[in-house]
């Protein structure tokens, strides 16, 4: 028999995503693909090729784009009781992707993670700073450019601004799955075995187990989370307690200036002017997620 996943982690994007993923994969009940994010029902739906920095790599080395691929990520799972994948743009291209993903999977349980959409834009930025692979070295700059890139057939990581949007996203996978499952970024970062213990019992595996929580995956700075970052520098320490340090043949000249740089970008912060413009601009939006969600969500904009 066919083995095909049951559930999806569909994002979103720099919300906590990888860690999530990481973490349930410790779970033995639980089977999550290799590739963490094979963007398989986002890639029916887009046009190709994908055009900004870096987008080239992502289409050619992670988005898998055909139905005898996907199904190999799964060819492992063996006995597990609940079987997925997390791409986590299938949230922003939810509209699209959804009836992929009905045609392909049926009615699969949806992990929705939802993180403070002003906070979620400028950690992407940080992100593609970080992998140098944005130009913009002023977030400001970049949201001005952000409608150009979505014409120009940029990625959607791209779309900083446009993918914090949730009501409209969130609201289709409940019009469309029967089991889905939102939690925030907040209650992850601050009560992960929580979070985790919830999601075992919406999965219907075994809710006693604990993960290792102590280790951030995909931070959005130098520390270890990029190839430039890993290259550059050695972490020391453990949770959310690390010292950052040049690596051997990166402390003096060229190496030392590429280091201070990537640092730099690491410890950046936001304009307040940016802040408040961006929870302007969100306030509506996140009065109706509240009320979908049935959650204050007010402390986003504060």
């Amino acid at each position: 028999m066919e083995t095909l996943p049951n559930f999806l982690i569909v994002g979103a994007a720099k919300s906590g995503t990888t860690s999530l993923y990481c973490h349930l994969r410790q779970h033995p009940e639980i089977f999550l693909s290799a590739n963490k994010e094979p963007k398989f029902f986002s890639s029916l739906t887009l046009k190709f090729p994908l055009r900004g920095p870096g987008d080239d790599f992502v289409e050619h080395h992670r988005m898998v784009k055909t139905w005898d691929e996907y199904r190999q990520l799964f060819a492992d799972a063996g006995g597990a009781r609940a079987i997925g994948e997390a791409s986590s743009d299938y949230l922003y291209h939810g509209r699209q992707a959804i009836p992929h993903i009905q045609r392909y999977l049926g009615d699969p349980r949806i992990v929705i993670l939802l993180r403070n959409p002003v906070e979620r834009a400028f950690s992407a930025w940080r992100h593609l700073r970080r992998d140098r692979r944005e130009p913009e070295s002023s977030f400001e700059n970049a949201l001005a450019f952000e409608t150009e890139r979505r014409l120009l057939n940029w990625e959607f990581i791209w779309s900083y601004k446009d993918v914090g949007f949730y009501a409209s996203q969130v609201r289709a996978y409940l019009e469309n799955f029967s089991r889905v499952h939102v939690c925030l970024f907040d209650d992850f970062a601050t009560r992960p075995q929580d979070v985790l213990h919830a999601i075992y019992r919406f999965l219907e595996v075994d809710d006693s187990f604990e993960a290792d929580t102590s280790i951030i995956f995909n931070p959005g700075t130098a520390d270890g989370g990029s190839w430039l970052g890993r290259r550059l520098t050695t972490t020391a320490g453990t949770g959310n307690t690390r010292t950052v340090t040049p690596r051997a043949g990166f402390r003096t000249g060229l190496g030392r200036r590429l280091v201070d740089f990537v640092l730099r970008n690491s410890s950046a912060t936001m304009p307040p002017g940016v802040r408040t413009r961006l929870q302007t601009t969100y306030q509506e939006d996140i009065a109706q997620l509240s009320t979908l969600l049935g959650r204050d969500l007010s402390h986003w904009l504060r």
